[in-house]
């Protein structure tokens, strides 16, 4: 081979690893531009794994409606309910990491694979953090005609003739915040565990229970409308919707300063461009005063964090939903 020859071998070579490189570039941005730029192109399906009529569904609602305005996207909401939540993440996990299907998940998602060690999806592998969306503390009520006024009423009712309290299901927030409660008082309630905090609250209502855990978006109304009433709120603070109303943690109970919480995660694999847009259009909605100010009101606290810190709630609250799962130990069976 001529010395010219192995020169323009050589020029071929370097040319051919220049292109594919500058194709790959191409294929980067357009990526990027594609997710930035068009997305979203078609409806976005969000999960929610809990039944209808439930403060997170509520609220996700109320979100959907305000992002599909800014994108000209319909933003649907689907309730898929089942397995303490299981059944609507797994949904997830399994679903396409392109951002049209995202999870509207809660506190369940990091509770669940302690109390079912098999669970069908990791939340660390199959998932990756969007937002944290809102605190959502929940709250213990009684029907307002009760005699029951206080905890230690309740607590003392407990100790000589039997009190039960409704939760939207076996291994729910709800249900390990009762058996914690009971644990920590020395008594035992009967748990009566319901397909959803809607229909646990119709039975207080009926005089079918004693009690139920629910989300204060759904129990705050019937409270100030004088149907039922909380006794505390696992909460840090008091709520300014409620500010004559105490929390667990005043109150010496300090296992409820871990709150309930609503975020957004997405299959893993979603782009980071898609993750972005989703992040930010979902803080904005939770940002504008009037849907702040009527999250706030129902006892919601709109947060709206980065992806990283979301993660990092993720990790940290898996370690003390671990703690008091085995403490009380409960199952979601």
């Amino acid at each position: 081979m001529s010395r010219l020859a192995r020169i323009g071998g050589r020029i071929g070579a370097v040319a051919g690893v220049a292109f594919v490189a500058f194709v790959g570039c191409i294929v980067v941005l357009s990526t990027a531009a594609w997710a930035q730029q068009a997305y979203p192109a078609k409806p976005v399906r969000m999960v929610i794994p809990s039944a209808p009529g439930s403060g997170i569904d509520r609220m996700g609602r109320m979100l959907a409606e305000r992002v599909a305005g800014s994108w000209g996207q319909p933003v649907i909401v689907e309730n898929k309910v089942g397995g303490a939540s299981a059944v609507g993440t797994d949904f997830v996990a399994k679903s396409p990491p392109d951002g049209y299907t995202v999870l509207l998940g809660f506190t369940s998602i990091v509770q669940v694979p302690v109390l079912q060690p098999k669970v069908p999806y990791d939340i660390n592998r199959d998932f990756l953090p969007v937002s944290m969306v809102a605190y959502v503390p929940l709250a213990l009520a009684v029907r307002a005609d009760s005699p029951i006024r206080t905890i230690e009423e309740y607590l003392s009712s407990a100790r000589s003739s039997s009190v039960s309290y409704g939760t939207f299901g076996n291994g729910s927030t709800p249900n390990i915040y009762g058996e914690s409660l009971a644990r920590g008082a020395g008594v035992k309630f009967v748990h009566v565990p319901y397909k959803g905090e809607a229909l646990a609250l119709t039975d207080v209502l009926g005089g079918q229970i004693t009690s139920s855990w629910g989300s204060l978006a759904l129990l705050s109304g019937h409270h100030r409308g004088g149907k039922v009433r909380i006794l505390a709120i696992a909460s840090l603070k008091r709520l300014p919707s409620l500010p004559d109303v105490p929390t667990f943690v005043e109150l010496g109970y300090q296992q409820f300063g871990t709150v309930s919480w609503s975020g957004m995660l997405v299959p893993a694999g979603t782009p980071r461009p898609v993750i972005d847009r989703l992040n930010a259009e979902f803080n904005r909605a939770l940002a504008s005063p009037d849907l702040s100010k009527t999250l706030s009101d129902s006892g919601i606290d709109p947060v709206g964090t980065t992806p990283e810190a979301f993660g990092e709630t993720l990790a940290r609250d898996a370690v003390r939903w671990r703690r008091m799962i085995e403490e009380t130990g409960i199952t979601a069976n």
